[in-house]
């Protein structure tokens, strides 16, 4: 292990680092480097070391470095910048500014306002074009203006993004106000009934079982149920001589025709309001259908569901959407 730990100190200007071959060089500028956001690998750790740490201390009253850590919601400190750099075994590392966590790609941008590696092997940053400007803002002594103008960009962006939430909450209401008003055209549409559901499935069930039922109806008056029942009453007419119950037994016998031809009466109503053509069974699965359709796209299991969201959205007002905007500084 050649370097276990070292502290050192650098005075502002320039500083030249020179030694003879194997004196560690490289080893101090590779440290230094990953405080500037170079990419780390584990090669920077001792045999068997769980991590390494590079810390460095800057004084820098820079309004532009100000920016740089406003934008990274990291607090500035007084002019005083610490940044660390911790890689562990795997070469994965984490970067520090005033002890917040910040990406690799912050330490990148500070360090052209902080300091400037040379070496045999690196580009100079002179050929960076946000450098140039750098130095020319600074010679023209620049600063002030240059962190109004920064403060002023950052309100315009914060604005802008303002003005895009707003604008999205505007065509997301325009389009559900659509969708509402749509929805509410085809329910109205479908003039929906309470109690229909019910009814519709009555009148499939005997439409689509049509033949049937009028062969049933066929079976039970071609009985002659009333005749049976007539000879019936005159047979406990003449038992009533020998049994006197029979009396009241014939009377309610002859209640009980009547109510047989109550029955027969609205049996013949249903054998002619029954139709074997198949237009009535289509038109009621037809509207089955619709409703059906109705109800998935409104997400309802019953039809009375349905019908509830067709009243909410009844009572729903149109939506008047005012886009409210912070008033932009004149200067801008």
């Amino acid at each position: 292990m050649l370097i276990d730990a070292l502290d050192v100190e650098f005075p502002e200007g320039l500083v030249i680092i020179s030694g003879q071959t194997g004196a560690g060089k490289s080893i101090l500028l590779g440290a230094l480097s990953l405080l500037t956001g170079v990419k780390a690998d584990a090669s920077v750790i001792s045999e068997g070391a769980a991590s390494c740490v590079v810390e460095g201390e800057f004084s820098c009253a820079d309004p532009a470095v100000d920016a740089l850590l406003a934008a990274a919601d990291v607090e500035p400190d007084g002019g005083n910048l610490l940044v660390r750099r911790v890689v562990n075994a795997t070469g994965r590392s984490r970067a520090f500014v005033n002890d917040c966590p910040v990406q690799a790609a912050l330490l990148s941008e500070l360090a052209g306002r902080l300091v400037d590696i040379h070496s045999q092997h690196d580009t100079l940053l002179l050929r960076d074009k946000r450098y140039q400007l750098s130095v020319l803002d600074h010679y023209a002594g620049n600063g002030e203006l240059l962190q109004s103008c920064g403060t002023l960009y950052r309100r315009v962006k914060e604005l802008e993004r303002e003005l895009a939430e707003v604008t999205e909450l505007e065509r997301r209401a325009q389009t559900e106000g659509e969708f509402a008003r749509a929805s509410l055209a085809r329910l109205e549409a479908a003039h929906l009934v309470e109690g229909e559901w019910e009814e519709l499935e009555q009148e499939h069930a005997r439409l689509a079982n049509a033949e049937q039922i009028k062969e049933e109806i066929y079976r039970i008056t071609e009985a002659d149920l009333d005749a049976s029942l007539k000879e019936a009453g005159k047979a406990l007419s003449r038992l009533a001589r020998f049994v006197p119950a029979a009396a009241e037994w014939e009377q309610r016998l002859s209640s009980a025709r009547l109510e047989v031809a109550d029955i027969l009466a609205e049996l013949e109503a249903l054998d002619a309001r029954t139709d074997l053509s198949g237009d009535a069974l289509e038109r009621v699965e037809s509207r089955l259908a619709t409703l059906r359709e109705l109800m998935r796209k409104h997400g309802c299991e019953t039809p009375e569901a349905l019908i509830a969201v067709r009243d909410a959205l009844r009572g729903v007002p149109p939506h008047d959407w005012d886009i409210a905007t912070s008033a932009r500084p004149d200067d801008i």
